[in-house]
């Protein structure tokens, strides 16, 4: 029984389609444009995630990062005090690290100007670039590469020289294609020489990393400390933050335990206290962006929802429309075909036409004042019309 209901469904159904192809067309067209829509959204978002992912991945995938905050922290007009007052780094903990964390391979000091800063170069200026401090581990932490020239010695981050490291955007910026090694540049009006370049890195969400200066960490305090009320996420005069890198990618995380041992010894923390420090690689730059772009996917496929019902909405619309004018049309089609039906030749004597309309009280006097017909007028016609066959004298009553 209850197959044979669902074939007699399926049967009307079909010839439900059948009799209303255009309506049919419509809503099929605008369920296939809503679907295809939210498909190819999802598939962009996932795209840009997958390329997102690549280019942290690029940067240094096993970069180990340790900062005051971790990324993510959302704040409202007021820092909490809690975060403040919370204690950069030294490099006396980044000597401590590499001594008791037998996990970690290298670490580098970070330092970097609170506001960017512009380099010249025989009247050329750069815009706002940024500028940061470290020392010969960072290319081993990032994984950068050389394209030309050397990296600044560990003397020369002692004594605090003024040597550069360009990358290969501001190098083309100021120098063109011309070799900048042994110039003299100017960083924030000081003048610096240029020792070095670094390989092609590319941009990842607008910053680019071939538009950089790198400088000895040293002398970001000699000509670019921060001011002492900077955010916590700058290191202010005396501060430093500290990227490490693990023996290998397996130690990765026995590398981060033994980061925040050590931290925890030095700041003489109670086991019943929490860090008051952070320690993370690229996995939290990762997971804050799947946080961000899910709740985009969310929206996207929210408004792609609206937009089909919308969609939907306008298509039944549209079909309504075409359905009722089809309709009316073939009304009046039967109408003329039935007034046709009565008398095809059928001429009608009136005193006025049947579209003129009047009110009840408001018929025009040259109307009231018109003459109707007698049989006579009839007959005269038949005599004096010889295409006239017959007349047919009409009478009824008012009510």
């Amino acid at each position: 029984m209850s197959v044979r209901l669902f074939l007699d469904t399926l049967r009307m159904s079909l010839r439900a389609l059948a009799a209303n192809r255009l309506r049919s067309l419509l809503a099929l067209l605008g369920i296939v444009i809503g679907v295809a829509t939210v498909i190819g959204m999802v598939a962009l978002v996932n795209g840009f995630q997958r390329s997102f992912e690549q280019s942290i991945r690029s940067m240094g995938s096993n970069t180990i990062y340790v900062r005051r905050i971790r990324p993510g922290v959302n704040f409202g007009p007021e820092i909490p005090d809690s975060l403040k007052q919370r204690r950069a780094f030294t490099i006396a903990d980044a000597h401590a690290i590499l001594e008791h964390a037998p996990a970690v391979r290298a670490v580098a000091p970070m330092k970097y100007a609170y506001n960017g800063l512009r380099i010249g170069f025989r009247g050329k200026l750069t815009k706002l670039t940024f500028v940061y401090g470290t020392d010969d581990s960072y290319l081993i932490v990032h994984g950068y590469e050389l394209a030309r020239g050397r990296y600044f010695t560990p003397q020369e981050v002692e004594r605090r020289a003024n040597v550069a490291v360009l990358g290969p955007d501001t190098r083309e910026a100021l120098f063109g294609n011309r070799d900048p090694l042994g110039q003299t540049i100017r960083i924030g009006g000081i003048p610096f020489t240029v020792i070095g370049e670094y390989e092609p890195k590319g941009k990842l969400l607008g910053n680019n990393f071939d538009e950089v200066a790198t400088v000895p960490y040293t002398v970001m305090d000699k000509y670019f400390a921060a001011p002492i009320d900077a955010p916590p996420w700058v290191p202010k005069r005396g501060e430093l933050f500290l990227d490490a890198i693990a023996v290998s990618p397996e130690q990765n995380d026995e590398a981060q335990r033994e980061i925040m041992e050590v931290l925890r010894i030095r700041r003489n923390l109670p086991s019943n206290k929490p860090n008051d420090f952070a320690v993370f690689t690229d996995d939290a730059f990762l997971t804050l962006y799947r946080a961000i772009t899910g709740g985009i996917v969310a929206v996207m496929v929210l408004i792609s929802g609206v937009s089909l019902l919308a969609l939907l909405g306008i298509v039944i619309g549209v079909a309504t429309v075409i359905g009722m004018v089809a309709l009316v049309n073939g009304f009046q089609r039967s109408v003329e075909q039935s007034i046709r039906s009565m008398g095809t030749n059928t001429i009608y004597i009136h005193r006025i036409r049947p579209q003129v309309n009047f009110g009840d009280n408001d018929i025009p006097d040259s109307l009231k004042q018109r003459k109707a017909f007698s049989v006579e007028d009839g007959q005269a016609i038949v005599a004096a019309a010889p295409a006239v066959r017959a007349v047919a004298t009409m009478m009824f009553d008012y009510v």
